[in-house]
């Protein structure tokens, strides 16, 4: 066999055992699953939704405490075997602790302050910026560059004039350099 097909060969069984050994589950746990379409859930997520459902909590309650996909829920309680049990609770009653976002730690509420819905600056940025399709946006304008003419939208502000820095320098130093 020349080198190169040998080499090709084994390139493929290199390929094929590396996939294999990311998807396989290690020493007989059934604790890593691939992610197919979304982030890993945490371990601390995975214990949060144990002890939630040994507390008798729904899939759906669960999903909103932790921030999950009612899916995700459900099938992390099922391949762990906390499934097959109708919940206790009715979907009225929450769990007494709140969790973050994007990691699920555990949130410290303070009365007479507003609801915290991550533990820190950096899960709220990740997690909007993995959110973007769950963002609301009212203060959307439109817009006529007071110096090209072009059309433009910008997200809240209101009082805009140029559609970009190049545009306001422009129409303010008249094309001029700037010292």
């Amino acid at each position: 066999m020349p080198l190169g097909a040998f080499l090709a060969l084994g390139g493929i069984f290199l390929f094929f055992s590396t996939q294999y050994a990311l998807f396989c589950p290690v020493n007989g746990e059934r604790d890593f699953y691939p992610p197919i379409g979304g982030l890993i859930m945490t371990g601390e997520q995975k214990n949060q939704i144990a002890d939630l459902r040994a507390k008798g909590f729904g899939y759906a309650t669960i999903a909103q405490a932790l921030g999950l996909s009612k899916s995700t829920v459900t099938s992390h309680c099922q391949r762990n075997k906390l499934g097959g049990i109708k919940a206790n609770h009715s979907t009225t009653v929450t769990p007494d602790k709140e969790y973050c976002k994007h990691c699920g730690k555990e949130l410290i509420q303070i009365s007479g302050k507003k609801k915290l819905k991550f533990c820190n600056q950096d899960c709220r940025i990740t997690w909007w910026n993995s959110n973007q399709d769950k963002v609301n946006k009212k203060a959307i304008y439109s817009f006529t560059c007071a110096y090209c003419g072009c059309s433009f939208t910008a997200y809240g502000n209101s009082k805009r004039k140029y559609c970009s820095h190049d545009c306001y320098i422009n129409d303010r130093f008249k094309g001029g350099d700037v010292l």
